[in-house]
């Protein structure tokens, strides 16, 4: 049988900040993480709480295997008589509130708290510090001992600063994939609503979203050539479209739409508009670049008239969607004003909107983002 030589403390941080950023996307290291703390520190559990603000609730969000009873008691009721919360939030980040020192073990011996909720499940002492803090809510890890922590217990909570500096480092990153995950799912569904063949790519041609009506249109037509999500610069064509996907990114100056048609059969020819997906859309957000979003028309297929298009591509109402088109036709905001019969306020109000929606700052940006748009025939 082969010894392993004793880790020091030390050591034994290192393995758990590998564990904590391990857990941001695996939860049993995460689990890991707060065990193999508890047993370093000598205690019974870790557990990481946190407390939302506008509805005053505390839950224990991960934990290295407290009773389910003693969960369920503490969110349900226990909380609100805990002491330390006043204490906690007075501590800053990197220190701890250790309740035998701040609260006083005299005070623990008539505390509610102690006598009804810690020591029925066999807890004595408790020590809590602030991990992460933000508007909605506070995030602590808390740790509890059967018996008061000595000395040398409390010092080793001391050494931790650097501990807690990369599990609130964790728990920020993992929050981010939390909403990464959750945003995606969104998107996704909102872009499948899009009764359109549409891709999102890239500047280098690379291609990050297919649609379902795109996946089954390109399954029968051979114009647009992929390679492993990326499209190739095989003929003409392709050429011709990663050249739009880069101006519609702005890889070549200003982000400028554009519309390409192969085939000259009116039967048969396809129709691409591409244009810049603006840069706080999700799939630019989680890349950090430009995106182009790519719509497929099949000219043989009935086609959408350009204010559906606008409300399913950028989800304007149908009032601002006739107003951009207007814009697009370079009509002023009186003369939309005059013809739609409303107050030039209500445009304006409108302009806003659209601008916001799409990403663009001024008329001039709507005109060279949706021009294309004006060549789509609304049989």
């Amino acid at each position: 049988m082969v010894i392993m030589p004793k880790m020091d403390f030390s050591d034994n941080i290192n393995l758990i900040i590998s564990d904590l950023y391990e857990g941001i996307l695996d939860q049993q290291s995460q689990n890991k993480a707060l065990h193999h703390l508890a047993q370093l520190l000598g205690s019974e559990h870790v557990a990481l709480t946190t407390w939302n603000k506008p509805t005053n609730l505390t839950h224990i969000i991960q934990s290295s295997g407290l009773p389910e009873a003693c969960t369920s008691a503490f969110q349900e009721h226990f909380y609100l008589l805990d002491p330390g919360r006043i204490f906690v939030k007075k501590i800053s980040p990197g220190q701890w509130y250790i309740d035998h020192l701040h609260f006083g073990k005299k005070a623990m011996n008539c505390c509610e708290f102690y006598q009804d909720f810690m020591k029925p499940f066999g807890f004595c002492s408790l020590a809590v510090s602030p991990i992460v803090s933000n508007v909605e809510s506070d995030s602590f890890i808390a740790i509890q001992y059967k018996n008061i922590p000595k000395s040398q217990k409390v010092d080793q909570l001391k050494q931790l600063s650097g501990l807690l500096a990369h599990l609130r480092r964790a728990l920020n990153i993992q929050s981010h994939f939390e909403s990464i995950k959750t945003q995606n799912s969104f998107f996704q569904a909102s872009l499948e609503q899009i009764r359109l063949p549409i891709l999102i790519a890239s500047g280098d041609g690379s291609i990050s979203y297919v649609s379902t009506l795109a996946d089954t249109l390109l399954s029968r037509r051979t114009e647009i050539k992929m390679v492993a999500h990326s499209i190739t610069s095989c003929d003409t064509f392709n050429r011709k479209l990663i050249y739009a996907i880069r101006l519609a990114c702005g890889l070549n100056g200003p982000k400028i739409a554009s519309g390409l048609r192969v085939g000259m059969n009116s039967n048969t020819a396809l129709h691409l508009l591409i244009t810049p997906l603006p840069i706080d859309h999700q799939c630019c957000y989680q890349t950090q670049q430009n995106m182009a979003l790519i719509v497929i028309q099949e000219l043989s297929s009935p086609t959408l008239p350009k204010k559906i298009l606008l409300k399913q591509m950028y989800g304007m109402t149908l009032a601002e969607a006739r107003v951009a088109i207007d814009l697009i036709k370079g009509m002023a905001p009186k003369e939309i004003a005059y013809e739609a019969g409303v107050a030039i306020s209500t445009v304006r109000s409108q302009m806003k909107a659209i601008f916001s929606k799409t990403g663009a700052s001024r008329q001039a940006d709507l005109m060279r983002i949706f021009y294309p748009i004006l060549s789509i025939d609304t049989r």
